[in-house]
């Protein structure tokens, strides 16, 4: 996510992006994903302090060009994300169960099954998550069993077209 990209608009925090989907990535699709600020009032407040704690890790002279990038990365490569992944792991008390390991598509999977958990539309889930409306593999991503919860609602309740308060009230 370039920081370019990434604009507020009146109540709407904006990303747009253009990125190569399909199976040869030759098709170029624009993205516009719009938060509207007044159903997730923090997540300006969080975006200008994740922007500001990061400008703080670079030397003076050199500034991030993307929004997850951390110093020193090379974002040429594909691994920049995992190496930023491993870091907030290091940083949050995640216990990963003996055997497995955690990495960056299980934020993908597990966000994909808890939106539709607490009822968000295939369409939007699709939308965000960067998948073809009708494409099959976004089932290869939600997982049935998982159950709604209120931490679900709190993250995923602004995509609902109606109020998810009953769910915010357990």
């Amino acid at each position: 996510m370039l920081l370019e990209d990434l604009t507020v608009e009146g109540n709407f925090l904006v990303h747009v992006e253009t990125v190569r989907k399909g199976h040869t990535h030759q098709d170029r699709v624009k993205r516009v994903l719009k938060v509207d600020m007044t159903r997730v009032p923090a997540v300006l407040s969080l975006v200008q302090l994740f922007k500001a704690l990061q400008a703080a890790q670079f030397d003076s002279g050199t500034t991030p060009t993307h929004f997850w990038q951390l110093p020193g990365e090379d974002l040429t490569v594909g691994t920049h994300f995992d190496s930023w992944f491993a870091l907030c792991l290091e940083l949050v008390p995640v216990a990963v169960p003996p055997g497995l390991k955690l990495h960056p598509h299980c934020v993908r999977k597990g966000a994909a099954s808890a939106a539709r958990a607490v009822g968000v539309t295939l369409e939007r889930i699709c939308r965000l998550g960067g998948w073809q409306l009708g494409s099959k593999a976004v089932w290869h991503y939600i997982d049935p069993l998982v159950q709604a919860t209120k931490a679900a609602a709190l993250l995923f309740g602004w995509l609902l077209p109606a109020s998810v308060d009953s769910l915010l009230a357990e």
